[in-house]
């Protein structure tokens, strides 16, 4: 009898558990991959023009190189405040209310125009203060057109971001990445008939670049409006929650109030990072170069975990939005786990091929042994890195966005600047003393982040604010 009761009692529920974690985990991975890839072939577009116009000359290279730094700051503002606009349009398809989805849509899309906009004039505004900056003459001159360019490429350039999120939130991620690939082939085309003057068109140089990369943004802008419109707008009921829902101003409100924090986070990082080039050049020149090369190599890899990020914020307002805090749980455990897993085969990579990586960028030696001394500490960075940015995706899911920005705020500007210069100039460690200062703060970011979202996870809650509207 008891050998029955032994064969007849329940299995440990241990494999199961494990078994759901897995399934849970390749659903965030099938997510994440073309938001990953869609990653990537955005940050190759500014590689390839960098590329393309070194051919030109050494002066308009360092236009590119200043232009682009004066743009990196409002441009992921903009797309910060964008950010957790995908985790309301998942919570509305995880509740199967598409016409809702469509209404945020909207909202999104308004928002964003007005936000380019003002982003854009603000930017034109401040091109004209480019002469106090103490730059060489051509470069300036160089500078200057291109940075009004790329202001204006803003728009496109939003608008199609709202669309390519509205895609991943509805687990159509793929096509926004295919739009991606064609939208690199255009801009490599483009480069070479207006960089360097190919069938008529006259030789613009750096400029070529910038009228390249408007074109190809509003390109792909459009190709995507149509998708959307094709794909996810077939029944009517859609169509007219996007053409004539009514302005409802508390909708507007809570995409606002999630984003406007959310923007100001990613700004606080991005701004000490920064600051972080300014102090290099109080160095030297070749502390400057070995950072720049430092923070290519991992910005390359940086982009794995932020497209992990962006999947997890989808995958825990869609188990949110459909009632299933667990699912939640299990999304958050299964995307820490491949971002660690993932940066620390990466921590691996850099400590092994250092020097290797370095002499790619440059062929000065002193720079190359600076910067593979920069990329050891790179090694560890990039584990601490890529857990904030997981935990920073999470939270954004579960619509937690002021106590993260806090947190940043704290981490970079209260403990991590002060600790590189202190580091830097005063202990003497030089170019490394900024690095490891940026460790500090990077390391006390994530350790914060990880016990904020071990603590929010706790909570057993499955009703968070929709920014749901009237779709009439």
């Amino acid at each position: 009898m008891n050998d029955r009761k032994i064969l007849e009692a329940p299995s440990s529920p241990e494999p199961a558990k494990r078994s759901v974690f897995w399934s849970e985990t390749g659903t965030l991975c099938l997510l994440a991959l073309p938001i990953i890839g869609g990653q990537i072939l955005q940050n190759s577009l500014s590689v390839i023009d960098t590329l393309m116009v070194g051919r030109v000359s050494v002066e308009a290279v360092a236009a590119g190189s200043l232009a682009t730094a004066l743009f990196v700051v409002p441009l992921v503002f903009g797309f910060g405040v964008m950010g957790p606009f995908s985790v309301f349009v998942s919570g509305s398809y995880a509740r199967e209310k598409l016409v809702e989805a469509a209404d945020h849509l909207r909202r999104g899309l308004l928002l964003s125009f007005l936000l380019a906009v003002g982003l854009a004039i603000s930017i034109t505004v401040f091109s004209g203060c480019l002469d106090h900056l103490d730059q060489p003459p051509g470069v300036l001159i160089q500078a200057k057109a291109f940075l009004l360019l790329l202001s204006w490429s803003i728009v496109p350039m939003y608008l199609f971001q709202i669309l390519k999120q509205y895609c991943e939130a509805l687990h159509t991620a793929w096509s926004p990445m295919v739009i991606l690939c064609f939208g690199v082939l255009i801009n490599i085309a483009l480069n070479w008939v207006f960089i360097y003057g190919h069938c008529g068109a006259p030789p613009l140089g750096l400029l070529g670049a910038g009228w390249a990369t408007l074109i190809t943004r509003t390109l792909m802008l459009l190709t995507l409006a149509i998708v959307v419109v094709r794909i996810h707008f077939r029944d009517a009921d859609s169509r007219r929650a996007f053409r004539k829902g009514s302005f409802h101003w508390p909708g507007y409100w809570s995409l606002l109030k999630t984003g406007l924090p959310a923007g100001c986070q990613v700004t606080l990082e991005v701004g000490a990072f920064t600051f972080a080039a300014v102090m290099m050049g109080w160095i030297s020149d070749h502390a400057l170069a070995a950072h720049q090369i430092a923070i290519s190599v991992a910005s390359t890899t940086f982009m794995v975990p932020l497209g992990l990020s962006m999947a997890v914020a989808i995958r825990v307002g869609h188990a949110i939005g459909s009632g299933d805090m667990p699912r939640a749980r299990l999304s958050v455990h299964g995307a820490l786990f491949m971002t660690v897993a993932f940066m620390g085969l990466s921590a691996i990579v850099i400590f092994a091929f250092a020097h290797d990586l370095a002499s790619q960028f440059i062929r000065d030696q002193a720079v190359v042994f600076l910067a593979a001394q920069l990329l050891f500490i790179a090694g560890v960075f990039q584990i601490f890195d890529g857990i904030q940015v997981t935990g920073v995706g999470s939270l954004r899911g579960l619509h937690d966005i002021m106590v993260p920005t806090l947190i940043n705020f704290c981490g970079y500007w209260l403990v991590g600047l002060p600790a590189s210069y202190l580091l830097a100039f005063r202990l003497g460690f030089g170019a490394r003393g900024v690095w490891l200062g940026l460790l500090i703060g990077m390391a006390l970011v994530s350790i914060l982040l990880l016990f904020r979202l071990g603590l929010k996870l706790k909570k057993d809650y499955t009703q968070l604010p929709t920014a749901s509207g009237s779709c009439g």
